[in-house]
Parts: C-alpha cells; sequence; structure tokens
C-alpha cells in the first residue's frame, strides 16, 4: 500500500518523473532509502501528491522541502517505529495528539482506534490546521477533533514562530518573537471542553513547549487512571533556547510514577530529538 501514489492534475513531465523517481526510490532497502529521503529536496511547483501510507491512510504531500511530507513520499511513512506504537492502540480508545502538525499522528491513531474510538488533535498553526482538515476530509475520518489551540501553562494567547519561511511547518513554537499570535489553553481544559474523562495515548512533540504542556495537563498526569503510553519527543535544542532541559522534562514525568519503556518497545532513542516513551 505504500508503493501508492497519486499526482495532482494537470498531468505534468515533471510530475511523472517524481512518480518514477519515487518507484525506484522506496523499493530501496534501509539506511539508503531514508538517507536519500532526507537529501531528495525538489520543487514540485503547485502540484501534490495524495500518498497511501504503511500505516492505511492517505496523506497529500505538497511541498518535498518540507521533512514530513519528504519522507512520506520518498517512504510511505513518518516515523514508522513510533506509529506502530501508536496503531497498538485498542479499538474504541482515546489518542490525544498535541501538536499534531500535518496531523500523520492522529491519521495513524483515527485508524487504530476506529470510529468507535476518539482523536484529539492539538495544533496551533493555521498552514497546519488546513493540511489536518485536508487530510481528514481525504480519508473520510469523522473520529478526530481537531482542536485549534496551543496547550500551554494557562489560557491566554502568547505569540508562536512559524517557521514556515524555510518550509519545515513542524519546527513552530511559543517565542517571544514569534510571527503570530495564537490562543493557548491548558490541556486538562481542552480535554474537559471535549468531554474526555480518559486517554489511553498522549503524545507529546511541541519543539521546546513540553514544559508548558505538562504545565497544564497536571490534572490527566496525576490521575490513575492514565497510566500512558505517553509519546513524548525532547527536543534538546529547543528546550535549551526556552531556558528549560531534557532532563527536567524527563524528571517531571519520573516524578509522577512514570517511568521510561522507549527501549522495552525496541524504539531506539536517538541522541537529538529523542523520542521517548513513559508509562506507569
Amino acid at each position: 500500500m505504500s508503493r501508492s501514489v497519486e499526482p495532482s492534475k494537470p498531468w505534468s513531465p515533471w510530475l511523472r518523473l517524481l512518480q518514477l523517481a519515487r518507484w525506484f526510490v522506496i523499493r530501496i532497502p534501509d539506511p539508503l532509502r531514508l538517507h536519500l529521503a532526507f537529501r531528495l529536496r525538489l520543487p514540485m511547483g503547485k502540484a501534490s501528491f495524495v500518498v497511501t501510507t504503511k500505516e492505511g491512510f492517505r496523506f497529500v504531500v505538497w511541498d518535498l522541502f518540507e521533512i514530513v511530507q519528504r519522507y512520506v513520499f520518498w517512504t510511505g511513512t513518518w516515523e514508522h517505529e513510533e506509529a506502530i506504537v501508536v496503531q497498538q492502540i485498542p479499538s474504541g480508545g482515546t489518542v490525544v495528539d498535541v501538536g499534531a502538525q500535518l496531523g500523520y499522528f492522529s491519521l495513524s491513531a483515527a485508524v487504530a482506534v476506529g470510529p468507535s474510538g476518539k482523536v484529539i488533535a492539538v495544533e496551533p498553526m493555521p498552514v497546519n490546521q488546513a493540511r489536518i482538515r485536508q487530510n481528514l476530509e481525504l480519508n473520510g475520518f469523522t473520529n478526530v477533533t481537531l482542536v485549534e489551540v496551543a496547550a500551554a501553562g494557562e489560557a491566554g494567547t502568547a505569540r508562536f514562530a512559524t517557521r514556515s519561511s524555510n518550509h519545515q511547518t513542524s519546527w513552530g513554537g511559543l517565542s517571544t518573537d514569534g510571527d503570530v499570535e495564537v490562543v493557548t489553553r491548558p490541556l486538562d481544559d481542552v480535554l474537559a471542553d471535549q468531554g474526555v474523562t480518559k486517554v489511553d495515548f498522549l503524545k507529546i512533540d511541541v519543539e521546546g513547549g513540553e514544559p508548558d504542556v505538562i504545565e497544564g495537563a497536571q490534572k490527566l498526569l496525576d490521575s490513575p487512571d492514565f497510566k500512558g503510553p505517553l509519546l513524548i519527543e525532547i527536543n534538546e535544542l529547543r528546550l535549551g533556547e526556552r531556558g528549560h532541559s531534557g532532563d527536567a522534562v524527563i524528571k517531571s514525568l519520573t516524578s509522577k510514577g512514570f517511568r521510561d519503556i522507549t527501549l522495552d518497545l525496541g524504539l531506539d532513542p536517538e541522541t537529538g530529538d529523542r523520542n521517548l516513551v513513559f508509562a506507569r
């Protein structure tokens, strides 16, 4: 299924060439394929592709300079090991995706929990919100609710750096120098608004805003009903820019009884932006 790709219309020789190049790249074994996926930044103009992913949903790719879309186009997936963990969530479960970006993990979770389940996708960037809605409509998913706020320690507004000048819609974060203003809400309030009383899986990927999300999710994290899994990206660079550290984020979770089960799941955390999984 990951080999399926549909170019947008009108057809052009360049789109056909990209499609042919993908046919070769996606058949190359890793790690060479992953190396090529990282390097193959190619213009698409106003064109787009719809890729059927390894996780079984369709995903729009319109910018091969943006890292998530680039990997989806050339490999058929994004952070596949983590996506496998997400897809182990039982049918009917509730997933909260904080920092949903283009919705890849929200879509993957939507497949896992099925029509009887629920996915809450929290995303403050307008360009990402539009793409999430596009991907949801493309798949006909009705079990995903998009909440257009930044999860933070308190309700209000804040400046948010979209960092869209270099195409990376996944690199945005709260910043006093941000180019847009966004609404902020504690995650506990977001869940209360959505009528969520039990969470089966929480993902946090907010580019240095992890302490803010945790501050606003004390009720959830203190609840004995929430045992995890909790998938969180530890972005040391962005945390450092805001006067925080990855060790402090990890300590804030372990102090509540969570333990790092990343290696137990067979995942290999990287030394840079580490994806860690915690559970009680």
